[in-house]
């Protein structure tokens, strides 16, 4: 946490996550922080409006029902909040104990309330104590979950309503006025407040989240338990955001590659960290998409792996000659690695353009293809098993989610029996190839991507080359089937346009074909967060 004597108009920078901490039961300050508190701030959205509501709630550390902490609160069905609930389940609670505190409870497991009660306390002396103690209770959390209705009339619903009641009976000294909707009975006992039959149970587990102090520091926090679920009705979900890195203009590949081996060894070192025994292991880093436009460069995946060199390592004359696989000997007079040129061109001696492009060897599945200028080019970091993704799943997703962004561009995608994302052509009706796909894992971390044509710039390199080992097919783009950019456009905006309408329809895609629960347990996508390349900090 920050140290700052007084209390800032912004807190520390935390778009990403913050001061992060795991662990098997909730940090101090988060338990202190629902027990004392007497309402939650509860966000839903019914996709288009943003609403928040004031609620009563009940904090218990476990349940018969789910061995995780729980929120239990109660709605009309006809509310505005339950509506927004049915529509769209996911919720943020922003609880804090900076002004309003707890009574005393009559709830059996002894709260006592903060303040405590006193015996006799005079309006002032409450009030200064009431000061005091916010002074020195200045956390808030806010949590992030899955809000789930319980069925009418069940066992768990029945139990739940009760503890919600018990835990929102208050008791008050004899002078003291009672909490807000409730009426003295006897001596300081309030009387029982009631929850209507038709009322809804809302349940929201509590396992993750972040906390915030007055002093403007933010801490992340998570819990995890091992063991399986009690409740089969609350599958094991987690809620994480997706990085979405653009690199603008020309981006050399080795700069790419460096990035993309970075995030991939961060979510490999994770997963040998959480295996083993003594592990105090962080929250696992977020899966990201990396969008970019590369200098020329044919790539070979692991079906068109080049032969060594054939020099021993003691000739005192090595060959320096460039070692390429046989797809690429034709074109060997067009690969010079010393000379990286960063355009699609650049003149000769004699004045005649003279094309060149590197050569890389990848991990990838596939053959040979091209990236290059006018060519939007993404890779995709993530762990297949938090999304609950199989490989061939993972290859659709990533089909898909180019056929829905070339809809809107009214162009029809469609996949065949060949790798990849094609088009029946504007001209002939044949079907051309528009995206590659290609993709690489390790203990089911994801790397490489889809390469996507934009304009026709790609399509004389792609012509030297027999594209993904497929003769007779030829490439084309959108600008080739039709798609015109407004003319002000530069070209790398016109980039970043078609970047983020891949990672949209990547979410969106997601969400829609594997959504959270449903047929498998794998963690959600809550958001898209914007990051720089600063922001990798590079080994």
């Amino acid at each position: 946490m920050a140290d700052r004597p007084n209390p800032p108009l912004s807190y520390e920078p935390s778009a990403t996550t913050t001061h992060p901490h795991v662990g098997s039961s909730l940090l101090p300050e988060v338990v202190a922080c629902l027990k004392n508190s007497r309402y939650l701030h509860l966000a839903t959205c019914d996709g288009l409006t943003p609403h928040v509501s004031l609620m009563s709630y009940t904090y218990l550390s476990e349940t018969p029902f789910d061995a995780y902490p729980v929120i239990i609160m109660t709605t009309n069905p006809s509310s505005k909040k339950t509506l927004n609930l049915e529509a769209n389940p996911r919720v943020s609670l922003l609880v804090h104990d900076w002004v309003s505190h707890r009574p005393p409870t009559r709830a059996p497991n002894g709260r006592d309330g903060s303040p405590p009660p006193a015996a006799t306390r005079s309006s002032l002396a409450s009030l200064l104590l009431n000061l005091n103690t916010s002074a020195l209770s200045s956390i808030s959390t806010t949590i992030t979950g899955t809000a789930r209705f319980l069925e009418v009339g069940s066992e768990e619903e029945k139990w739940c309503k009760n503890q919600h009641l018990e835990n929102n009976t208050f008791v008050a000294a004899p002078n003291e006025e009672m909490p807000f909707g409730q009426q003295r009975r006897g001596s300081g006992v309030a009387e029982t407040p009631m929850i209507d039959d038709n009322s809804r149970v809302v349940i929201v587990q509590v396992r993750e989240g972040r906390i915030a102090d007055w002093k403007g520091g933010v801490r992340d926090w998570q819990l995890v338990r091992d063991g399986p679920q009690i409740n089969e009705f609350a599958p094991l979900i987690l809620i994480m955001r997706l990085a979405h890195l653009h690199l603008p203009n020309i981006t050399p590949f080795n700069t790419v590659s460096q990035i993309q081996q970075t995030l991939t060894l961060r979510h490999l070192a994770y997963k040998k960290a959480v295996s083993t025994p003594t592990s105090t292991s962080t929250i696992p880093p977020d899966p990201t998409i990396i969008t970019f436009t590369p200098n020329p460069v044919y790539t070979t995946g692991r079906r068109d792996l080049p032969p060594s060199n054939t020099s021993s390592p003691s000739d005192p004359t090595p060959s320096l000659e460039l070692s390429l696989p046989p797809s690429l000997e034709p074109i060997r007079h067009l690969l010079d690695p010393t000379q990286p040129s960063p355009s699609s061109s650049s003149s000769s001696s004699s004045g005649q353009q003279t094309r060149k492009a590197e050569y890389h060897p990848t991990l990838r599945g596939g053959q040979t293809t091209y990236h290059g200028p006018g060519q939007l080019v993404a890779y995709t970091i993530l762990d297949l098993r938090r999304l609950g993704l199989s490989p061939r799943c993972h290859i659709s997703l990533l089909e898909r989610s180019v056929i829905d962004l070339l809809d809107r561009y009214r162009v029809r995608g469609f996949t065949t029996s060949d790798p990849g994302v094609w088009v029946a052509s504007k001209d002939d009706g044949e079907a051309r190839k528009i995206t590659a796909v290609g993709v690489h894992l390790r203990r089911h971390i994801s790397s490489y991507g889809i390469g996507l044509n934009v304009t026709q710039e790609p399509m004389w390199f792609f012509k030297q080359i027999v594209a993904c080992g497929l003769e007779g097919k030829e490439a084309t783009s959108l600008e080739g089937e039709g798609v015109t950019f407004p003319s002000e456009k530069m070209e790398e905006e016109v980039m970043s346009e078609v970047a983020d309408g891949f990672v949209d329809s990547f979410v969106r895609r997601l969400e829609g074909d594997f959504p959270v629960g449903k047929g498998g347990r794998r963690d959600g996508v809550e958001s898209v967060y914007k990051i720089g390349i600063e922001d990798v900090g590079l080994d």
